[in-house]
């Protein structure tokens, strides 16, 4: 066998492998974190809008029955 084959073998692969494996799972987690921090953004702008549209349809309402 030749020497080159008896450098690092099945243990180093493994070690590369699980490096590997390590910087995609934390490369996903990164982009999962930032994915639900813009939803979350997002979903808080939704509200405030909402909120706003209840609270001028409730002053609409109002101003129409004032007139009548």
């Amino acid at each position: 066998m030749a020497k080159s084959k008896l450098r690092g073998g099945a243990k180093k692969h493994r070690a590369k492998v699980a490096a590997r494996n390590q910087q995609q799972k934390s490369a996903h987690s990164k982009i999962q974190k930032l994915f639900n921090e813009a939803i979350q953004k997002e979903m808080e702008e939704l509200k405030k809008q909402k909120e706003e549209l209840a609270a001028n349809s409730d002053e609409i309402v109002e101003v129409q029955e004032e007139k009548q």
